[in-house]
């Protein structure tokens, strides 16, 4: 399956891709809504994981213009904005799920999890062939109910020839489908020998021939082997010895995958911590300005955006708190202040600054 993350915050966006791609995800990242608007005209997207606030057109306006363009692809909204009316907006945007921050990373995976699902013609429940069997949500490939042990990408490719037995796929149909932006393309050579890979683990399994080079067009999963292999009835013991075998990568029971994500998240902090602090210095100068009479419209807009951008930061390392202040701060520069409330609005926001200092020391 892969999946866009529209983000602007680079520090959540690292947690978030670390977290997707530990799930066996393909990830691309957007900094922008143009960005991702641009991707999503050029490669088959099955998700898009998209923040509300995002610089040159927001998630709601990015929504909408998809829905217009007739594009299927499945959007879950990413924000701190918890407001029933927002909530409500995105849905009708064309959103198909609202999550706001803050939330678990687990959370986060159970919910992609649910909207595949619900449109289960993304990820069909079990694809079974013969003796052969293909987990999507367990991330699994079994053979009379002994795990195979398939790479990372080996994978992928499988699990795709599979859900595409009649089409051929060329060799720049599987990097469109299965390899991300951020990766070195593949050279034909580098794809002949994954193919040559799951070949020969097939074949050890008495499924030789599986693979089909049709020359000059790319490779398809053999229709002949499809006809022959009809799927059989599954007595309880070979069902429990499938139900019981080791997932290839699934790291929501992986402890070891769950300690990657831990450390990522833990290193990501320690270099966010510092922009953090720059961050509400530039709060705390907006107030300044505000106090003095001072403050245009550019900046009052400028704040807006810092307060919910750090809120969101905030949320995903785990200090909801702080966050919350953030959501508080951010709202009082949604709206233009008077100067009859600006005696009032200075004390309390320096007083939330400063308990944002404190939360974060803490």
């Amino acid at each position: 399956m892969r999946i866009l993350l529209v983000e602007d915050e680079p520090y959540t966006q690292q947690v978030l891709q670390t977290t997707l791609t530990q799930q066996s995800f393909l990830v691309d990242q957007a900094m922008d809504g143009e960005m991702a608007w641009d991707l999503l005209q050029q490669f088959p997207y099955d998700l898009v994981l998209l923040d509300v606030m995002l610089p040159k057109l927001d998630g709601f306006g990015l929504c909408r213009r998809l829905r217009q363009a007739k594009n299927p692809v499945l959007v879950m909204l990413l924000t701190t904005r918890d407001r029933i009316s927002d909530k409500l907006l995105g849905f009708e945007s064309g959103a198909d799920d609202y999550l706001t921050k803050p939330f678990d990373l687990q959370e986060l995976t159970a919910r992609i999890g649910s909207l595949i699902r619900r449109h289960s013609t993304l990820a069909p429940p079990v694809l079974t062939y013969g003796d052969l069997c293909l987990d999507p949500v367990a991330r699994q490939i079994t053979y009379a109910g002994q795990p195979l042990k398939l790479g990372r990408k080996e994978y992928l490719l499988l699990e795709l020839l599979l859900r595409n037995p009649n089409r051929v796929f060329s060799h720049h149909d599987l990097i469109d489908r299965l390899w991300t932006l951020d990766e070195a393309i593949p050279s034909e050579a580098t794809i002949k020998s994954h193919i040559r890979s799951i070949r020969r683990k097939l074949e050890q399994v008495g499924l030789a021939d599986s693979i089909e080079t049709q020359y000059g067009q790319g490779y398809r999963f053999n229709p002949m082997r499809l006809r022959s292999a009809q799927p059989p009835a599954q007595s309880s013991a070979q069902s429990s010895a499938q139900s019981s075998a080791q997932p290839l990568a699934s790291p929501s029971t992986s402890e070891a995958a769950l300690e990657q994500v831990s450390q990522v998240t833990a290193q990501a902090w320690q270099r966010a911590y510092a922009k953090s602090l720059e961050q509400i210095g530039e709060l705390e100068a907006a107030v300044m300005h505000l106090e003095a009479g001072t403050l245009d419209e550019a900046m009052q807009q400028q704040a807006m955006f810092t307060a919910h951008r750090l809120a969101g930061a905030l949320a995903v390392f785990g200090f909801e708190a702080a966050s919350q202040t953030l959501q508080q701060i951010e709202e009082v520069w949604r709206s233009p202040v008077s100067p009859q409330q600006v005696p009032q609005q200075v004390p309390q926001l320096l007083h939330w600054i400063a308990l944002l200092r404190s939360q974060l020391a803490e």
